[in-house]
């Protein structure tokens, strides 16, 4: 398993390989979410992203740990209470 190493690893891909990416990580891993260009497979101690965006011609597969996965989606919560909280005292 590649997460027991890494905390994270990015790879960004020509977006031409999405399905083939696709098709190998859902058999492999448990199909966790799907959304328009944002799938998601989980393994174990790991969440896999593949996200995909029709304004690049690249894609990003993301091994991350479940762990380090919460710490950032948490972040990225308080940053947006945060904003909301600034722009409230200024109206």
């Amino acid at each position: 398993m590649i997460c027991n190493d890494f905390k994270a690893v990015i790879l960004t891909i020509d977006q031409n390989k999405f399905e083939e990416f696709y098709n190998i990580l859902k058999d492999k891993y448990s199909l966790e979410e799907e959304n328009d260009k944002v799938v998601t497979f989980k393994d174990g101690e790991c969440v896999i992203i593949l996200k995909s965006s029709e304004l690049n011609t690249e894609m990003e597969l993301v091994y991350i740990t479940n762990g380090f996965y919460k710490e950032f989606l948490n972040k990225l919560d308080k940053e947006k209470k945060l904003e909301q909280e600034q722009m409230k005292r200024l109206l």
